[in-house]
């Protein structure tokens, strides 16, 4: 039976983003010459060596492409952009499948899967009760207004979820749920 498992930065009221869809709350944590910049990227490729199928809404992986290319392609994991749009590429494929109907048909194909982004991608799996493990990486700032995912709150009495670690690091407390 596949896994299933997300990550993502969030305000700590909530958001993912801001209310135009940027992350600049998370600029100071993206200076590729910092050590700690490397040690989370290593510590980020490692966990992604061990996935074997991504998957990411439209929005999301546009962005990323706009940044200068989708880090994950020439991997050895397959790529599903919830999408319409006929989106493909190395080992991309575009994808309409409901959270529901992703799991079944692909249940026995994959091990691993991760979910990268966004909130309207996420929330889905949530809703439906289907995310094995979140890393919830909450930001010490708050937002007030954006793109909304969950507070932590929110994520163990209406998603089904419990912490079971927790850490800080640099103005991020990394919370680690699982399924109840």
């Amino acid at each position: 039976m596949m896994k299933i498992e997300t990550s993502l930065a969030i305000s700590k009221d909530g958001y993912i983003a801001d209310k135009d869809g940027g992350v600049g709350f998370l600029d100071k944590f993206n200076d590729p010459n910092s050590d700690k910049y490397k040690k989370l990227m290593k510590h980020f490729n490692k966990f992604l060596n061990s996935v074997d199928v991504l998957l990411i809404g439209e929005t999301a992986y546009l962005q990323m492409e706009g940044w200068g290319g989708f880090p994950w392609t020439g991997k050895n994991i397959d790529i599903f952009v919830l999408s319409k749009k006929d989106i493909k590429g190395d080992r991309v494929t575009s994808c309409t499948c409901s959270p529901t109907e992703f799991v079944a048909k692909f249940k026995n194909k994959y091990k691993r899967l991760f979910i990268f982004g966004g909130a309207y991608t996420l929330k889905g799996y949530l809703e439906s009760n289907l995310v094995d493990k979140f890393y919830y990486s909450e930001v010490d700032v708050e937002l007030k207004e954006g793109i909304y995912l969950s507070t932590k709150n929110e994520l163990e009495n209406n998603y089904n979820m419990k912490l079971k670690k927790k850490y800080k690091f640099d103005g991020i407390t990394e919370n680690i749920y699982v399924k109840k």
